[in-house]
């Protein structure tokens, strides 16, 4: 399902993948860690949402601009906005992130990035082949696999 309208992203709880086009190489600084140099290109964050508002209150978060960096991606959705949204009521972020880490040319830039409190995950960010299209997501087996691994009830699809 593709949702047209931010608003129309479920309120449960559960995880979430935010997918993030880098314009250009961005310098990475963590307060309690190594800094990194992303390059250039599409990347997906896993996170989940399982305080008040769930999903829809966190992503709303996400795609606001100008907000203050509590979490890593904030670093990110700051700078380059957010293209697409995953929604996965039910859903948790590991097996998404080890899903997406499976896939062929699917990396980690950045160790330890948005996984902080996570001991299971090398990171809840990775980096996309080029190659990879999400023009159509019905059809498209990146987003199936992802969907299908998350243990999701319903998945939903935003995208800018």
């Amino acid at each position: 399902m593709t949702v047209v309208n931010c608003r129309e992203i479920p309120g449960q709880p559960g995880a979430y993948v935010l997918v993030i086009d880098v314009a250009r190489p961005t310098r990475i600084d963590r307060p309690a860690g190594p800094r990194f140099v992303l390059p250039k290109g599409r990347y997906i964050y896993g996170g989940s949402a399982y305080g008040p508002g769930g999903i829809a209150a966190r992503v709303r978060r996400h795609l606001k601009r100008g907000k203050s960096e509590r979490w890593h991606v904030d670093r990110l959705t700051n700078r380059f906005g957010v293209l697409m949204v995953i929604a996965l009521p039910g859903g948790l972020e590991c097996p998404v992130m080890a899903a997406a880490l499976a896939w062929p040319g699917v990396f980690v830039p950045a160790p330890g990035f948005g996984a902080s409190d996570c001991r299971a995950c090398p990171a809840h960010l990775a980096r996309l082949p080029d190659a990879l299209d999400f023009g159509r997501l019905d059809e498209n087996p990146f987003v199936k696999r992802i969907i299908e691994t998350s243990g999701a009830s319903g998945a939903v699809i935003w995208r800018r």
